[in-house]
């Protein structure tokens, strides 16, 4: 920034054309020993030392530096098989219950299957939506598919035959 032909909140910001130069301000207050320098949308590759160079009419330049150290966190965890991916769990529940939770498929495939069977539905079953899970690890979380079920329901129907008298019944 040029502070030459002003006071310093009012000095013209001159920015580099590459991407730090387009993210970065300095911000200025009333105390000029207060200024600053913002990056916005901080990355990896922005860390490093940043020069600061102070020049003065009546005085000798000055230069500071500074060292931008940028601390990233770690990814998750994650554990490989002996073909270098991690095996996902695959489970189906229901309404927070576990249903089945055992694997359908052999240790060599490389899909991960397991197969729901409902051989008969019990009443709660009606417009239920299960939902299968698949993990790879707990820490990941899971991934999940709703199912919606629609249960029909054998119905008892009445059967009526013609009235011998010639007189008609009403249901």
């Amino acid at each position: 920034m040029d502070a030459r032909f002003g006071p310093v909140g009012k000095a013209t910001h001159f920015a580099n054309t590459d991407n730090l130069g387009t993210r970065t301000h300095f911000i200025t207050e009333d105390e000029p020993s207060k200024a600053r320098l913002r990056i916005e949308r901080v990355t990896e590759q922005d860390q490093g030392v940043f020069r600061c160079r102070v020049d003065f009419v009546n005085s000798p330049t000055r230069n500071f530096r500074v060292n931008l150290t940028l601390v990233v966190q770690p990814s998750a965890p994650k554990i490989f098989d002996a073909e270098g991916h991690p095996k996902p769990s695959v489970t189906w529940w229901n309404n927070g219950t576990m249903l089945d939770g055992v694997i359908d498929s052999d240790k060599s495939s490389y899909i991960t299957v397991n197969q729901l069977e409902i051989r008969s539905t019990p009443r709660n079953f009606k417009s239920a939506h299960l939902e299968c899970r698949a993990s790879s690890s707990e820490l990941a979380g899971f991934v999940s598919r709703v199912v919606p079920l629609i249960v029909y329901r054998k119905l008892n129907y009445l059967t009526a035959s013609k009235p011998v008298s010639g007189r008609s019944n009403r249901f």
